[in-house]
């Protein structure tokens, strides 16, 4: 249903509390996004094996990432700090 109402170029992000699921919910909830959203990705805070959230985000065509321009943007002076 979320993929239906995205935007071209719309992203679908889901915030999973790891510190509050168990593996079985874990695993299901990433089953499930990854096959409405077979180029998604996962960010985690994890610690040795431990984590404490995750985010997803997903969008309907495949997701590209200009790393050049990433590059530039955290270079320059508004994210000096």
């Amino acid at each position: 249903m979320c993929r239906e109402h995205l935007k071209p170029g719309g992203v679908m992000s889901l915030w999973i509390p790891l510190y509050e699921s168990d593996n079985e919910t874990i695993k299901s909830v990433l089953a499930s996004f990854f096959q409405v959203f077979p180029n998604g990705m996962v960010f985690s805070n994890d610690l040795d094996g431990q984590g404490y959230d995750a985010i997803l985000l997903g969008q309907a065509e495949p997701t590209t990432i200009d790393l050049d321009k990433l590059h530039e943007k955290l270079e320059s002076p508004a994210y000096s700090r």
